[in-house]
């Protein structure tokens, strides 16, 4: 039998069900892997909690420093959250040559260069499996299972949370807000929850799947990111009459020279794998080029579909195959440099617009010709009856009376062309403010 002794930091939800995994199921674990994974320390900022959930005393330590410098303790799971604490626990770990699992996306984004050069230095190693797509395994599918592939784009959901609150919005017709005080109540996001609903925590996954797919350091603080607060549930409802839905779409595309990333609200054909996704999902499209299109779908976050993860990256630093890995493949971030990095404005795609206008002759005419300037063509324009004040659909923005809703789909363009364009079109005076845009994906043909 293979013994790997750990120390846990942070009980929260994802801690307290692995310590209960593995305090109930140690037998079967190691039978089925032939490995032993004792829990020598649990440290947690609220001790209360872990002696209320029935764990040993002995098992419950005083300080984060404490479960690190135990040295009966070969790995440390940082379960804790947050960067500037998890990244010195992480670090000192690691320099300590203690082998480390965390779940925290924010460390790696931000900080992953340095972090997998300390583990370089002082021959430890990293599992991080937990920290981009839950219970999705899809770091070992960049990392190993898709390794014979150039890989050419990730077009991706990444956030459960957004995710539940978009088809809250969608299936029920019911406006923002309502939709996050449902997810709140359910417990699915934080008490602030600006981190998940304006696209941070998507982007810092999508950073480091970047940064393993493309063998490259990625500059987190250059990629763009818009998040879902802006959603009107007018653009769900008409996206559905086009055949569409939106989504929180976290990408990474190659475009040969630069990299394309970005976190943006969507709307994809009801075609697309994606866009049945619903509720806490999360599902990533990778495409590459033997393989063509790949899908990765399951339970993005919560205790027990992240706790499956971390065992997974326990097992493999149990067995060697972490290490293994680590040293004898180039896709890690202290071993690249940055490649050229651009946003959306270089993203070609078709484009939704929806304005409110004015109801009177020119209008769509002065609004195409500030399109063609931009060198953007037109595929299709709808109009309805527009929504007003007295509307109860829940939307921020209505037209007044003596509106017309236009809806106008573009051929393909790049993104950069419509934001020019909306500051053009916003200008009009026959044109209320804001206009909403979205970018269209569609799958990629193999």
């Amino acid at each position: 039998m293979l013994p790997l002794c750990i120390g846990i930091l942070g009980y929260g939800e994802v801690g307290s069900s692995l310590a209960r995994y593995l305090l109930h199921n140690k037998a079967v674990l190691a039978e089925r892997t032939n490995c032993i994974i004792d829990i020598k320390k649990i440290y947690s900022r609220t001790t209360k909690k872990i002696i209320d959930s029935g764990v040993p005393a002995s098992l419950i330590a005083d300080s984060w420093q404490a479960v690190v410098n135990d040295s009966s303790i070969s790995c440390i799971v940082e379960l804790m959250g947050g960067t500037d604490t998890a990244l010195e626990c992480i670090s000192t770990s690691l320099r300590l040559g203690k082998n480390v699992v965390t779940a925290n996306k924010a460390v790696l984004a931000e900080h992953g260069a340095s972090i997998w050069n300390i583990a370089r230095k002082h021959s430890a190693c990293i599992g991080f499996e937990a920290s981009c797509g839950g219970g999705v395994p899809i770091i070992r599918a960049i990392t190993d299972g898709l390794i014979a592939n150039k890989i050419t784009s990730i077009i991706a959901v990444l956030n459960g949370s957004c995710n539940f609150i978009l088809s809250e919005m969608d299936q029920k017709n019911i406006p923002f807000d309502t939709a996050l005080d449902t997810a709140t109540q359910l417990g699915m996001v934080e008490a602030d929850p600006a981190l998940d609903i304006e696209g941070k925590d998507a982007a810092h996954k999508i950073a480091i799947m970047c940064s393993l797919a493309y063998n490259s350091r990625i500059d987190f603080s250059t990629l763009q990111q818009k998040g879902i607060s802006e959603v009107e549930n007018i653009d769900m409802q008409l996206g559905k009459k086009l055949g569409y839905r939106i989504k929180l779409i976290a990408a990474g595309i190659d475009l040969g020279n630069e990299l394309c990333i970005w976190v943006h609200p969507a709307f994809l054909p009801h075609t697309h794998p994606l866009a049945s996704i619903d509720g806490p999902y999360n599902a990533i499209s990778v495409h590459g080029s033997m393989v063509g299109n790949t899908l990765y779908s399951g339970r993005g976050a919560g205790g027990r579909a992240t706790a499956s993860a971390i065992v997974a990256d326990l097992i493999s630093i149990a067995n060697g195959s972490t290490k293994q890995n680590f040293n004898s493949t180039v896709q890690w971030a202290d071993l690249n440099t940055y490649s050229r990095q651009g946003d959306m404005k270089q993203f070609t795609c078709a484009v939704y617009l929806r304005l409110f206008v004015e109801d009177e002759l020119g209008v769509l005419a002065k609004i195409a010709a500030i399109l063609a300037d931009n060198n953007i063509s037109i595929a299709r324009v709808l109009q309805e009856d527009s929504p007003h004040s007295s509307s109860t659909d829940g939307n921020a923005h209505y037209g007044n009376s003596g509106y017309a809703t236009l809806i106008v789909i573009t051929h393909l363009t790049q993104w950069g062309n419509i934001e020019r364009s909306k500051q053009g079109i916003e200008a009009l005076t026959q044109v209320q403010s804001p206009i909403a845009m979205y970018p269209i994906i569609e799958q990629i043909q193999d």
